[in-house]
């Protein structure tokens, strides 16, 4: 009896339900924490991509145009593509719809580049440049906000969802109203000319 009673234990081995509960809960936490840290690296790393963007732009415009006091009168559209067509732009950026360039953005949105007035009524025409991004994602709202805030109201950010920005304001409510909605725009303005 006591032979066959072994046997049968022997004979038995493996996880129990128990073991085989804890194997398995173990094994979710650690996919479970390898898609968040995946999570937050791919935030970081589309966070830093728009700021690079941003920056290549700015760079790009002030070393082509920034000794000029007036753009030519062009729609954001044909001024974008002029861009393009120079090759100041890299090509990894570049989204093809319906036959027409655009500049993709990190976030999935497009980058719109137009040359405007930069005081109503009062500025020189086209005597600046705005570069829009759309659908910047509530998370990076504030840390794209503080990045590239500028040097002031003539320069640097301007509009968030289209609500003017300033320095002294911005802070207080940018987690409000401001970055409260899905799919932020960001307006940034460039001065050239002297």
């Amino acid at each position: 009896m006591k032979i066959s009673l072994l046997r049968t234990r022997q004979n038995n081995l493996g996880f129990n339900l128990i073991e085989a509960a804890l194997v398995l809960g173990i094994a979710g936490i650690v996919v479970g924490g390898i898609f968040a840290a995946w999570g937050a690296v791919s935030g970081a790393n589309r966070l830093r991509r728009a700021q690079d963007q941003i920056t290549v732009i700015v760079n790009q415009i002030r070393s082509t145009y920034g000794n000029r006091s007036h753009l030519d009168d062009a729609p954001a559209p044909t001024f974008t593509n002029a861009l393009i067509n120079a090759g100041l732009l890299p090509d990894t950026w570049l989204e093809n719809l319906a036959g027409t360039n655009q500049i993709s953005n990190p976030y999935g949105g497009n980058i719109l580049i137009e040359p405007v007035s930069s005081a109503s009524g009062g500025g020189a025409s086209n005597d600046a440049i705005l570069i829009t991004f759309s659908a910047v994602t509530q998370a990076d709202c504030t840390k794209l906000a503080a990045n590239i805030l500028g040097a002031g109201r003539t320069e640097g950010l301007i509009k968030i969802n289209n609500i003017s920005v300033n320095t002294s304001t911005i802070f207080k409510d940018i987690r409000g109203s401001v970055c409260g909605s899905p799919g932020v725009s960001f307006t940034y303005m460039l001065r050239t000319g002297t």
